[in-house]
């Protein structure tokens, strides 16, 4: 039997500034996206337990439980999507930075648009209201500026080129 010869995958060779930093950033990200789960794990458990259901207020707000979910739900994509991108570039993946600068982006234009909520007139009040306690777990990227430092430290360093690795015969593997 002929065996067939396996294609060589492309891997990224990266300096050690560029390995090093992405090994910080990414473990910086993987713990403020810890601390986003276990904030909305925490508020999430609240909600399912009644803790909201006692306050007369929040039974006076329109869609505040539906806003809670939704918001909850987007965060915990964004969080467990972080932490798989943050993988990625530990491994040298240069489509896993752009794709962690695209979620930083979505995160501050999903703030932005939560906002502009705000002033719906029929739901707006339900969807404030909801905001802080579904959106709590942000706030450690938002604290820490990554949004806009990680973006240009990627661009900075180079992460996102793919840097092929060349075989000793000069082609590519």
């Amino acid at each position: 039997m002929a065996t067939v010869p396996r294609p060589k995958l492309m891997t990224t060779r990266r300096t050690p500034t560029q390995r090093y930093a992405s090994y910080a950033i990414a473990t910086l990200l993987i713990c403020a996206a810890l601390f986003g789960l276990l904030y909305n794990a925490g508020s999430l458990f609240a909600a399912f337990q009644g803790a909201f259901d006692e306050s007369p207020d929040i039974a006076q707000l329109p869609h505040f439980f539906t806003a809670f979910y939704v918001m909850s739900t987007i965060c915990i994509v964004c969080y467990i999507s972080i932490i798989v991108a943050s993988v990625g570039l530990c491994l040298g993946s240069a489509t896993c930075a752009r794709l962690l600068a695209m979620l930083l982006l979505f995160e501050v234009l999903y703030f932005f648009a939560i906002g502009a909520m705000w002033t719906l007139p029929n739901a707006g009040r339900g969807i404030g209201a909801a905001t802080g306690i579904a959106n709590g777990g942000l706030m450690a990227q938002f604290i820490l500026l990554m949004p806009i430092w990680i973006p240009i430290a990627f661009a900075f360093l180079g992460l996102y080129r793919q840097n092929p690795v060349f075989a000793d015969d000069g082609t590519l593997t």
